[in-house]
């Protein structure tokens, strides 16, 4: 076989090819070999485009710069277009099963989430219904949503949701349901037709705080429609406890983290209120998750000027100073579901708490009933104020109203609608009586308390004055203004 290796343009250097390029002395020009065809053509008339050629043989493969391509034999080429297609059909068959594959797992994954949005926009609609029969009060639309419709716990249930029951079990008396439906503020799917949603519904405290709880409801699919049933069993009622310096928490595992909650935010109250208070090292406090059951409210409660100390001894649903202080398991009340309602409860166990240790400070045994001291309560809400508990103008409390018991002060019978002058007035006492002395004169008169039993007596020994001094700064303090 010939191969063009040589050609001359007269006039012109010698060029060579090199594979597809061809290489001038001097200079390089890239021609194809259609233009080189289209040249000869356009030059074949004239004389000085006569170009002279050389033939050769080709050449030989090891020769350096000059090798040729070999076209390959119809076996050849034909074996090779088959490889290259069966190449690309399985590139094109495994691209396909790693699609096919990608979309098997995505569905999987989306499918569960569809079904699972689609019972929640169910039980949405139930809920919906539920909470406008308990507004609109009918009772036989609320009884038809319900598995059991003669259930006599659900008439139960319409009472304390309309009542405030569901914050007076946190300790939060006085609060009214706002009237608004309540919306799903948790859901969990259970198991296959059975799910827990967690209703919050917003109340409006004593002291116009609104605050938000939310209560675990269960429903399951019967006979084509959801409907709401009692919970399920708890799977353990072993009972669980954490303990601090002077706080341990005894808890059911489903309360677990409240309960920890719980430990971590009263324990710093309790010990910065046992230093002001100088307690002994064994002073603890206990708080117990349970079945707290307030009476249902007969009437709103007074603000008493924002202290819910004082809210939670008129309204009386809440025993104090108690033996232990008390929490709502979740699945007897539920639990607070926004900061304003976590800080409310934060504020309920506290005051529990430290009723508990001034009572045992001062003589006394919590839980045992017995007559009020308006003058311990003053104090402990002077140091729930400095804790950040109670609100901050509480403190600057001076004015007595006229026509108040002075007896009253040191000793009432019991808590009760006539009791708000009474206890702002004992608060009124207390700051006139602190003002420009030392946290060490508050501790003393604290402790006093247990020593004493009529007011003269109380600040003998809380303060060190005679019998004549003490009863004419008792008088002095009790003087309305």
């Amino acid at each position: 076989m010939l191969f063009v290796k040589k050609w001359q343009f007269y006039g012109h250097p010698a060029c060579y090819r090199e594979r597809r390029t061809w290489l001038c002395q001097g200079r390089t020009q890239a021609l194809t070999a259609a233009r080189q065809v289209n040249v000869s053509t356009r030059s074949a008339n004239s004389q000085q485009n006569l170009m002279e050629w050389t033939f050769d043989e080709a050449p030989n493969a090891k020769e350096s710069g000059s090798a040729g391509r070999q076209s390959p034999t119809p076996g050849q080429s034909g074996r090779g277009r088959l490889a290259t297609g069966s190449r690309r059909a399985a590139n094109r068959a495994v691209l396909l099963v790693g699609v096919l594959a990608a979309l098997a797992v995505a569905l999987s994954m989306l499918l569960p989430q569809v079904e699972a949005w689609r019972t929640r926009r169910d039980i949405e609609a139930v809920v919906l219904r539920q909470e406008q029969a308990l507004i609109a009060g009918d009772r036989a639309a609320l009884h038809a949503t319900f598995k059991n419709p003669g259930d006599l716990s659900i008439d139960d249930l319409v009472r304390r949701l309309k009542s405030g029951w569901q914050p007076a079990a946190f300790g939060l008396p006085g609060a009214q349901w706002d009237g608004q439906p309540g919306t799903i503020h948790a859901f969990q799917v259970l198991s296959a037709g059975l799910v827990r949603a967690d209703v919050a519904r917003t109340y409006v405290l004593a002291d116009g705080t609104r605050a938000t709880f939310a209560m675990p409801q269960y429903y399951q699919f019967t006979a084509g429609a959801w409907q709401q049933v009692p919970a399920p069993p708890s799977p353990t009622n072993d009972i669980e406890s954490l303990s601090r310096d002077r706080l341990y928490v005894h808890y059911n595992p489903a309360d677990m983290d409240f309960a920890a909650r719980t430990a971590g935010e009263l324990e710093t109250p309790l010990r910065r209120a046992c230093v002001d208070w100088g307690c002994p090292p064994e002073v603890q406090v206990a708080a117990v998750f349970t079945r707290p059951d307030p009476a249902l409210a007969s009437a709103p409660v007074s603000s008493l000027a924002g202290s819910l100390t004082f809210e939670m001894l008129v309204a009386g649903q809440t025993t104090l100073p108690d033996l232990v202080a008390k929490l709502p398991t979740q699945a007897w009340a539920g639990y607070p579901a926004d900061p304003a309602a976590e800080a409310a409860v934060r504020r309920s166990v506290a005051v529990q708490a430290l009723a508990n240790v001034a009572e045992r400070l001062t003589g006394g045994t919590p839980g045992l009933g017995g007559p009020i001291r308006p003058l311990l309560y003053a104090v402990e809400v002077r140091e729930l104020v400095r804790l950040g508990l109670e609100p901050p103008e509480l403190s600057e409390m001076r004015s007595i109203e006229a026509g108040v018991d002075a007896d009253q002060l040191w000793s009432l019978p019991a808590a009760g609608p006539d009791s708000p002058p009474v206890l702002l007035c004992a608060l009124a006492v207390v700051n006139r009586l602190m003002a420009g002395r030392s946290p060490a004169d508050e501790r003393n008169l604290l402790l006093a308390l247990g020593q004493a039993s009529d007011p003269a007596g109380w600040l003998e020994v809380g303060l060190g004055l005679t019998p004549v001094q003490a009863q004419a700064e008792w008088v002095s303090l009790t003087a309305a203004e």
